[in-house]
């Protein structure tokens, strides 16, 4: 399965000097171990990614990781986890509201290689303006 993860220029540095895309306690999820967040959308939608920026001023959707994860790697869709870990529904709507699309995201309680599977860490294509 194709799956992206998106970051602003100073994760990307981060990434690219470590080597991995490692997994992050959420702050709205404690609850929960900590995931990487990686999406099916090759080309990125903040409201859909839930990567709005709000209380952050750096762009989290310039830059794009790339990776193909078999079924075998952990990787699990988002919406099964929320549900086996009975996340309440107001935790759920902090994330999920305002034009997201959960159905899109996935999680990962792993570090991905950036230098195996991995993409470079290139921006996503442009979308068209057509």
């Amino acid at each position: 399965m194709r799956l992206y993860h998106y970051t602003c220029g100073h994760g990307r540095d981060g990434i690219l000097a470590d080597g991995y895309v490692r997994p992050n306690t959420h702050v709205y999820l404690p609850m929960l171990p900590p995931f990487i967040w990686l999406t099916d959308l090759d080309v990125p939608t903040r409201e859909a990614l839930g990567l709005t920026s709000v209380w952050l001023t750096c762009d989290r959707t310039e830059y794009r990781f790339d990776f193909e994860l078999s079924d075998e790697s952990g990787v699990r869709h988002w919406p099964a986890v929320a549900h086996d870990a009975r996340l309440p529904r107001p935790v759920r709507d902090l994330l999920e509201d305002g034009g997201a699309l959960p159905q899109h995201w996935y999680v990962l309680g792993k570090p991905l290689d950036v230098g195996g599977s991995g993409g470079i860490g290139l921006p996503p294509a442009p979308v068209d303006a057509a």
